[in-house]
């Protein structure tokens, strides 16, 4: 058992590794073949008891989660959705909201990418409605960031509303995700206002929240440094 845990602690790690080292600097294709590797290791493991298949379960539906968003940046819409699925059933087995939440948000993500509107929007619902069952500041992060997906997605053109209501998502952003220190999201909620901002016309207001952004991804890295 003990074995077994350990093994699936080290494919976790594994995909964190990943979302830092290539998929947050732009190399999908070494992310998705951590990804992917990921999932088959931890779809065909043995499990032996209840808590190992949740512990797996868990981070398979991370590991879904992940490719699915990579597969969303390449325009493998299809196989995104397909991803996404797989990993709600793996989070509802595991039945942790804060893996339920997230991969919620992952499909909300496809279906705006998909133009599918109205279940972007009811995926967003649901996904909060999961972040709201916890307190933790993962929890808070994930209630944050559908906001900033609400704002991207205003921003570009792929949900109704104009700048104003963009502008909103992004306060509604940064209410939750600067307590917590979650500096990513800060820096891309920032980035989505400055957007709004410039689309409403306020020009010195949009350079401000960049300057902002700057500074907060700037963060990010001191943070992984320390």
């Amino acid at each position: 058992m003990a074995q077994l845990d350990d093994r699936i602690a080290e494919i976790e790690t594994l995909v964190e590794r990943a979302l830092w080292d290539h998929e947050a600097s732009g190399d999908l294709h070494s992310a998705a073949a951590v990804y992917q590797r990921a999932i088959t290791d931890l779809s065909e493991m043995p499990v032996v008891t209840a808590a190992a298949g949740r512990s797996r379960d868990k981070v398979l539906a991370y590991a879904l989660m992940r490719h699915a968003n990579v597969l969303r940046q390449t325009g493998d819409l299809n196989v995104a959705k397909a991803q996404d699925e797989a990993g709600l059933d793996a989070a509802r087995r595991n039945g942790d909201s804060l893996a339920i939440g997230r991969i919620l948000l992952s499909m909300a993500g496809t279906a705006f990418a998909s133009a599918e509107q109205d279940v972007a929007f009811d995926r967003m619902a649901e996904a909060r409605s999961a972040f709201d069952d916890g307190t933790s500041d993962d929890h808070i992060q994930g209630a944050g960031w559908t906001w900033v997906l609400e704002a991207d997605a205003v921003n570009a053109g792929l949900a109704e509303g104009g700048p104003d209501q963009a502008i909103a998502a992004t306060e509604q952003a940064l209410a939750l995700l600067r307590p917590i220190g979650n500096w990513p999201g800060v820096a891309r909620a920032l980035e989505a206002k400055a957007h709004a901002l410039d689309a409403r016309g306020d020009a010195e207001a949009a350079l401000g929240a960049r300057t902002e952004a700057e500074q907060a991804a700037a963060r990010i890295d001191d943070t992984r440094s320390n």
